[in-house]
Order: structure tokens, then sequence, then C-alpha cells
């Protein structure tokens, strides 16, 4: 079914579906945020103001993290209602990506040295107190490709692409290094249970940024 606001169908930068829901979320070339329930098939999207991204819906929640600006925000898609996201304590940086769980958020964060270059990548466990853990890290020329909570938030799976810079990117739609692996984690001690070879585990509800 083609969605439309308005009189026009509008060109869609970035979408997601709302888990526990009918409804899916979208942001609009021009860089609108809308929600709307499929299961209501004469219902308009709802206009829920600019966002550059989404980050990600919390599940059960109906609430997802967008970026405002230079801000992130927790936004109650069924009225509307936000409030800035937890800042992290200890602060780690600014987090690249952002996956809610029930209870928090795991968030990628880049290294860097007393310069400001790179170092390595780390994936952070948030709780909604703001307070940070440091969960898993790479460096040298790893590279993390994606990090993503079970939907209970028990468990973690971080895609990573070893030794990138030999590791060259395949001729996909969505074009990947060849060799991934992903390494899952228990998300409140950091332990690594097992590494499997191969990407896109089924706990990610969208692709890797990259």
């Amino acid at each position: 079914q083609i969605v439309k606001i308005g009189d026009k169908m509008p060109s869609i930068s970035q979408w997601a579906f709302v888990p526990d829901s009918s409804s899916v979320l979208f942001i609009d070339f021009s860089g609108a945020l809308f929600v709307q329930d499929r299961a209501d098939t004469k219902a308009a999207p709802t206009a829920l103001g600019s966002a550059q991204t989404v980050e990600g819906i919390s599940r059960g929640t109906y609430t997802a993290i967008v970026s405002r600006g230079n801000d992130l925000v927790e936004l109650n898609l069924a009225d509307g209602s936000e409030k800035p996201l937890a800042a992290s304590t200890p602060d780690f940086g600014v987090p690249g990506t952002i996956a809610p769980f029930p209870g928090g958020t795991l968030r990628q964060v880049a290294t860097r040295d007393a310069s400001g270059l790179p170092t390595g990548q780390i994936v952070t466990r948030v709780g909604d107190d703001g307070k940070a853990t440091k969960l898993f890290s790479v460096t040298g020329s790893d590279a993390i490709m994606q990090a993503c909570p079970s939907p209970s938030g028990q468990y973690s799976a971080i895609v990573v692409a070893p030794k990138l810079v030999n590791n060259p990117y395949d001729q996909s739609l969505l074009p990947l290094p060849t060799t991934m692996q992903t390494h899952i984690v228990d998300t409140k001690t950091g332990k690594e249970l097992v590494v499997l070879a191969g990407f896109d585990p089924s706990w990610c509800a969208q692709a890797p940024h990259r």
C-alpha cells in the first residue's frame, strides 16, 4: 500500500517498524517525521516534527529514540511527548549508533587519542539512569559494524569486521566487508559467550549504518 501525506507521496530517507504494533515510523527527504498505523488504511500519517535519524524503537513502550539537531530525545509515538535521552556517566563520547533494550541502551562510540585521532571503538551499556559500562571493544584494524541487544536485553550481538584493511567490501546493494563475525556477549557482564561466522542477527531491527 502506498502511503500519502496530503496529496503527495513522500520520498523516504529512513523508516522502521514499531515493535509490538502495526505501525511504521519514517522520515521523508525534507526531514519530517511521521508515524502511521498500517492496520487502519484510512488513517493519515501523524506528524511528529522533524528529525535527522531514527536511532531505535523500544519494544513494548511505543517510544523511539530520534535525533533532533544536536539533541537525542526519547519520543512517545502515541502522544508526541518527548524528553532528552539520559547522558552517559561516565561520558565515553558521542555515540555513533544507539540500540534500545528494556532498561537501557547499547551505544557505539569511537575512541580517540589526545590529538583526536580514532584509535578504536567500544560498545557501552547505558542504563535508564545514565550509568554507563564498557561492554566490548576493538582496536587496530578491526571495526564494529553493528551492536544489537536481544529482545529481553539479556544478550547482545556485536558484528565485527576483522582486519578491515585487508577485508574488501563486496558488491551487494548495501556493500559490507567480505568477512564478518558476530560476537554474542552477556549484556550485564560483558562476558563473551560465542563467536559466530557471519552477520545479520535477527535481533537487529536495522541494517548496519556503514
